[in-house]
């Protein structure tokens, strides 16, 4: 029970240490260990169960209520911070695909902007390709700012 209580203590302390500033994989990697520690605390309530069984048979209930207290208080605080831990991952795995998708959507942009500064062509594909620049290019300062923002780390949006 000590070692258990060992490791949950080290999974309480690892979010204040810097959880922020950890990448998808060392996130998973925190998140399956603090399931691993939840399923330990989960494999003692047997035990825990037995124990308040046998002391209360003893005519000592005070002590086995507190023992029953303190394991479903460590039980449920493990389960927490798993859940917490989970839904990290998961919003971090959210920002890296639209950051994805992101990317691909700036690398479309940049490919029609390209076909339409082309100068070649007849009239009317050059006409049609003006008025493409023309609608690309409000959206090529909202582009540039995006870039910005983008390239800052978030800076302008407070991220």
């Amino acid at each position: 029970m000590f070692i258990i209580a060992s490791q949950a203590s080290k999974a309480k302390k690892a979010p204040a240490a810097g959880l922020s500033s950890l990448s998808i994989g060392e996130r998973k990697a925190t998140l399956r260990q603090t399931n691993s520690i939840v399923q330990d605390i989960v494999s003692f309530e047997p035990m825990i169960q037995s124990v308040t069984s046998k002391a209360e048979d003893l005519l000592q209930a005070q002590p086995a209520s507190e023992i029953s207290i303190k394991y479903e208080t460590l039980s449920k605080h493990a389960k927490e911070l798993y859940a917490k831990q989970k839904e990290t991952v998961e919003q971090h795995q959210a920002f890296i695909d639209a950051g994805n998708d992101f990317m691909q959507w700036i690398r479309v942009a940049k490919e029609k902007l390209s076909k339409c500064s082309e100068p070649t062509g007849d009239k009317e594909s050059l006409s049609t390709k003006l008025s493409q620049l023309k609608v690309n290019t409000g959206c090529s300062s909202l582009f540039n700012c995006i870039c910005k923002v983008y390239c800052q780390g978030g800076k302008y949006l407070g991220l």
